[in-house]
């Protein structure tokens, strides 16, 4: 029985809302349209290409990189929940009262790591949290926190023009897709929260033509198999709701070049289509078609541009030897049952690397 009644849970849940979590989205790739499998080239090639690491020509040991993602009409929220005040539901709750039926979005981020050429480490954690107040005084909330243990290895061959990679993670996953009512249900994670520990596994080969603008073809496989997370009942001891849903394997594809604008200045120009293995889910080809574009101007201003999810994107960075900042904007389609708007997003980093 009680088997029957996590499956109508899961059911449920998927049927109330709609949540475009993902296991990592930097803001280098959101500014570039969502693309990022075929120009990752730094430490975050660990959690979306470790073909990236093929790029390096030296180490990087990021000691401290917030990151801060939310909703750009949420800022009133955000405040008030001084951001990670919105993992807590009922915080959120509250918070929401002069804001019901408008979405919440807020992520938070953070991911030291030691890279090398071919080579790297990390600890990624990330809380996500997609929550709507309702007139009738329910809470639809979708709610994902991460932390795992990422490694990745890049092999280069013929000069570096083929390139092969592994990316490994495990992880320890705790999440909520769902709606709650406070007049009858707690609003708390261990509550209404599953939990579960997994392995994934990502694979990518990269594919460069020796010409001046270095053509390159990707081929990336996430979730290779799929993941799950039955291999443990997790660090926090909300196993007794349940496991976190199955991560199915996705196949993504990428070209992209690399133009030369000047002494002092280059660019990148990249475009991506994901998901090429599911032919059950496609509503729109559109949505899984992600266009960037960079441009680089003395290894220090970096000015970036995109189409994501069928609407704009832009981005901007200012880094130095020691120090980097970057900011983005983009937008994604927000549903919950029959309610669906557009939610606008910005997103902003800071980093500590030597």
């Amino acid at each position: 029985m009680g088997k029957v009644l996590t499956i109508i849970l899961c059911i449920t849940n998927v049927a109330l809302a709609k949540a475009d979590f993902e296991f990592y989205r930097g803001v280098r790739q959101m500014g570039m349209g969502g693309a990022s499998i075929a120009v990752a080239n730094d430490e975050t090639a660990v959690l979306s290409n470790p073909n990236g690491l093929g790029r390096l020509r030296d180490y990087f040991f990021t000691i401290l990189d917030p990151e801060i993602t939310g909703s750009s009409g949420g800022a009133d929220t955000l405040v008030g929940t001084a951001g990670i005040g919105a993992i807590d539901p009922q915080g959120l709750y509250d918070q929401q009262d002069d804001n019901v039926g408008e979405p919440y979005y807020f992520k938070a981020q953070m991911f030291p790591s030691i890279v090398l050429p071919n080579f790297g480490i990390g600890l990624l954690g990330r809380y996500e949290v997609l929550a709507k107040r309702n007139a009738d005084g329910s809470m639809d909330y979708n709610y994902q926190n991460d932390y795992s243990l990422n490694l990745a290895y890049n092999m280069r061959f013929w000069g570096g023009r083929i390139k092969f990679g592994f990316a490994g993670r495990l992880i320890n996953r705790t999440e909520f897709f769902g709606s709650r009512n406070p007049a009858t249900d707690s609003l708390t994670i261990g509550a209404m929260a599953s939990e579960g520990m997994g392995i994934g596994v990502d694979s990518g080969l990269t594919l460069a033509a020796p010409w001046q603008w270095l053509p390159t073809l990707t081929v990336y496989v996430r979730d290779i198999g799929h993941t799950s997370f039955t291999a443990g009942g997790g660090a926090f001891g909300n196993g007794v709701n349940g496991t976190p849903r199955v991560v199915d394997q996705s196949i993504d594809v990428a070209v992209a070049a690399f133009p030369i604008y000047g002494k002092q200045s280059r660019g990148v120009l990249t475009v991506e289509y994901t998901g090429i293995d599911d032919t059950e889910n496609v509503d729109d080809h559109m949505d899984r078609l992600h266009i960037g574009t960079e441009v680089n101007i003395w290894d220090a201003y970096f000015f970036r541009a995109g189409y994501h999810e069928n609407d704009w994107t832009a981005g901007m960075e200012y880094s130095t030897g020691l120090m980097q900042f970057q900011a983005a904007t983009y937008s994604e389609p927000v549903t919950f049952g029959t309610f669906t708007d557009r939610d606008r997003r910005v997103t902003l980093k800071f980093a500590v690397r030597f």
